[in-house]
């Protein structure tokens, strides 16, 4: 959503009246955290589309999609090296999700943060044992804009060779 929290986001789907009254009537109070998420994986899970040229060219059709879009399929088999998270092995792949289903540290944002502390604080948060903390700070493989046919794919923003 671009926004800088999840408490702004909240605030700025509250003061919509629209978001506000779809609020009260799914979940019988105004709009906060859990349940914007709630919504949002909802709503993403409505996003399935397999029907994409990908899609044929995945089932065989060589003529599905363009040589650009070929090249791109190569650079993520290999140098760009995406298929070692978004595929089940070396030898399976699922083209379906482009997933894993495991999570990965991919150092988002690393240049702008102290890395030595945040490796402290990924150190104490395991030590800890509280696994909803801990899953909070993975980042799971994750294709959810594949199944949109009107988007391309998210990409992380800190890979050189998936931006």
């Amino acid at each position: 959503m671009g926004q800088p929290s999840m408490d702004a986001a909240v605030t700025r789907i509250a003061a919509i009246a629209e978001y506000q009254d779809a609020f009260r009537g799914v979940f019988g109070h105004p709009p906060n955290a859990p349940d914007l998420v709630r919504a949002i994986a909802s709503y993403e899970r409505t996003q399935v589309s397999f029907d994409s040229p990908f899609d044929h060219f995945i089932a065989g059709d060589e003529n599905a999609i363009d040589d650009s879009a070929k090249r791109g399929w190569e650079l993520f088999n290999t140098r760009g090296r995406c298929n070692k998270c978004h595929a089940l092995s070396e030898d399976k792949r699922d083209v379906t999700y482009f997933t894993d289903n495991d999570f990965h540290n991919i150092g988002i944002g690393v240049i702008r943060h102290n890395v030595v502390a945040l490796a402290r604080q990924a150190e104490q948060l395991i030590k800890s044992g509280d696994l909803t903390a801990i899953d909070r700070a993975a980042i799971q493989t994750d294709m959810s804009g594949r199944r949109s046919p009107i988007s391309p794919p998210s990409r992380h923003r800190t890979c050189a060779t998936c931006s």
